[in-house]
């Protein structure tokens, strides 16, 4: 547009066309980054100066004094409204994040479950009805707790959940169910395949070094039912109950 003005016979209206060309620029610059309108906005100044050796702009200078102004004003806006937006994002990332995941451990909480489950019960269709449910906690947490204090008690639960998410697949969740208590969903996954990754699991956690003292787990068992999540979170439970009952350190299957 800049360029074009050299063909024009009568320019009277230069400035004008100039103010409209700003405002255009100022409102489409706030769609990008700031750091790129600013190199815009100067590329206008740059343009409007070389185009004034053959153009001869009559009123260069009511052109420059409005454009700063309005270059400096757009920019400080821009800059703190990206600042506020970029704020309001990472708060509201950070609240999300916070909403599904333990603070702790890093892996799910139970707010996790609504978002894999429908109204009836069973869970999405992101998760098959061939699915293994298997539900964990660590033996005698309440003598770590005791012994150690609660915040080695919290090491201790991140050396275990730690643990136990590396030998999961990136498919499947691990929620913290409460305290020391673990719920592991594993889609696609039969029975005999989550009973061979929980005595895994279970084996791994046994011979874990760690800087308060080693530990052991129980894990029960069950399989998704394709209907209902809670029946086979009870199943394990059971299964769970009846590991520990029996001795402990051991994998039972409902």
């Amino acid at each position: 547009m800049i360029w074009a003005i050299s063909y024009l016979p009568d320019r009277t209206h230069t400035t004008e066309g100039f103010a409209i060309m700003l405002l255009v620029f100022l409102a489409v610059g706030f769609s990008a980054p700031c750091y790129m309108s600013l190199i815009a906005y100067t590329l206008i100044i740059v343009n409007i100066l070389v185009s004034h050796t053959f153009n001869h702009y009559e009123e260069l200078d009511t052109m420059i004094s409005v454009l700063l102004p309005g270059i400096v004003g757009a920019a400080a806006l821009q800059f703190f409204t990206e600042k506020l937006y970029l704020s309001h994002y990472h708060a509201e990332k950070k609240l999300k994040y916070s909403s599904l995941y333990d603070a702790l451990t890093r892996v799910y909480n139970r707010n996790i479950i609504p978002t894999i489950t429908d109204e009836s019960g069973a869970f999405r269709r992101v998760i098959p009805k061939t699915t293994g449910i298997l539900i964990f906690d660590i033996d005698h947490f309440k003598k770590v707790n005791d012994t150690y204090g609660h915040v080695n008690g919290d090491v201790v639960l991140k050396i275990v959940s730690d643990t136990a998410k590396e030998l999961l697949e990136e498919k499947d969740y691990m929620i913290r169910w409460g305290g020391e208590e673990f719920v592991v969903i594993l889609p696609g996954t039969d029975k005999e395949k989550t009973k061979a990754l929980a005595e895994q699991i279970r084996k791994s956690i046994e011979n874990t070094e760690n800087e308060v003292t080693k530990v052991t787990i129980s894990i029960g068992v069950s399989e998704y039912n394709g209907i209902s999540y809670k029946e086979a979170i009870d199943n394990a439970d059971k299964a769970l109950y009846q590991a520990k009952q029996t001795g402990r350190n051991k994998v039972v299957v409902y």
